[in-house]
């Protein structure tokens, strides 16, 4: 990353980050840390949805593949929050399939990104977006 911190991104609000997998957990975090961000972790859809409603977040990273449900309600679900449904949503999953990227934007998804994400088109990504 060519600027790692980031002042614009650092506003105080956290990114609430959805994924079950511990690494990619582990990674988010890191990378976050470094543009100058908090990052809370839920590792189920239900805690996301929870953790969402609890903390007002400036920005969700969603992954598309969760044990309970799959990204795709999760987003249904925010949307349907009247406190939650204008909150930036950026789903990410490790693989998109035929029109899937853009059903997931007509569903209300603000982003939809590839595993792994670089760490420059997050913060990029964030930044137009937060």
């Amino acid at each position: 990353m060519s600027n790692n911190y980031d002042p614009v991104l650092a506003s105080g609000k956290k990114i609430l980050c959805i994924e079950d997998n511990p690494l990619e957990q582990m990674l988010l975090t890191r990378v976050l840390k470094i543009i100058g961000l908090d990052a809370c972790m839920a590792s189920t859809a239900l805690e996301g949805l929870n953790m969402a409603a609890a903390i007002d977040p400036g920005l969700i990273l969603l992954d598309m593949h969760l044990p309970e449900m799959d990204g795709s309600e999760v987003l249904q679900r925010l949307r349907k929050q009247t406190h939650l449904n204008k909150v930036p949503v950026v789903m990410v999953t490790a693989n998109v399939w035929g029109n899937e990227k853009q059903e997931l934007l007509d569903a209300g998804a603000s982003e939809v990104l590839t595993k792994p994400i670089l760490p420059e088109v997050l913060r990029q990504t964030l930044h137009r977006l937060m």
